[in-house]
């Protein structure tokens, strides 16, 4: 479940920055294009500069995370296959000398906990989560600024100037500038969400799990005393 989780996070951080980057390309573009008119010239898409970098940012940002995210998954991955077959029999086997009995029990007490505890841990956190929810709100107001506004910029033939001067008419009444804001509240709410898949929860995993292992080497670790006389 933990290792599904992770990569529908996965999945949904790289359709976030898709989105985000072909906005950022176009709005660069758009950003740049100067039109003049005999000795009048004028950069209409001024404004959109600043959120491409914006838009640029946030990509960078998402790729940090989905980086994160992929290394817990590595690392669940390898619990999983090597945990129980491998780790555990082998602190067992380092259990039941004496000069190896506490390296075995803390290796032991690690598999169990980073096998058991971490994914039930991770799993419990990011149950019922709202990522989904935060991916579908980016996705509708990207799509609602793609299909308003950006849908019909690549059909625009830039060697007549006066189609372009009609769709710099056309695209600037629909406040082009203003739309590119519409994405802001979205996307931190997406990436506030990430975060928490890709670092907060972790970290809490992770830190109850070290608690738990510590606990099981120290409980597997001691001696074993039969002495009735001692035990009353």
């Amino acid at each position: 479940a933990s290792l599904c989780t992770l990569e529908e996070a996965a999945d949904a951080a790289q359709n976030v920055s898709s989105a985000l980057m072909s906005h950022s390309y176009k709005f660069a573009y758009l950003s740049g294009l100067t039109l003049s008119a005999n000795v009048l010239t004028a950069t209409p898409f001024k404004a959109l500069e600043w959120p491409a970098h914006t838009y640029a940012d946030w990509t960078a940002t998402l790729a940090n995370l989905q980086a994160a995210l992929e290394t817990q998954r590595q690392f669940l991955a390898m619990t999983a296959t090597q945990g129980f077959n491998l780790f555990l029999p082998a602190g067992l086997l380092l259990r039941m000398f004496f000069p190896t009995r506490k390296l075995g029990a803390a290796i032991m007490g690690a598999a169990i906990a980073f096998f058991l505890v971490y994914p039930m841990l991770y799993t419990a956190l990011v149950a019922g989560g709202p990522l989904a929810g935060a991916q579908r709100g980016v996705m509708s107001t990207w799509t609602g600024n793609e299909n308003a506004v950006m849908r019909d910029l690549p059909l625009i033939d830039w060697d007549k100037p006066g189609d372009m001067m009609n769709a710099t008419r056309g695209v600037d009444g629909k406040d082009l500038a203003a739309r590119s804001l519409n994405l802001y509240a979205p996307v931190s709410a997406f990436l506030g969400v990430l975060n928490l898949y890709a670092l907060v929860y972790p970290l809490i995993a992770l830190v109850i799990s070290v608690v738990t292992a510590g606990a099981l080497a120290g409980a597997l670790g001691t001696e074993m005393r039969l002495d009735l006389f001692e035990m009353v």
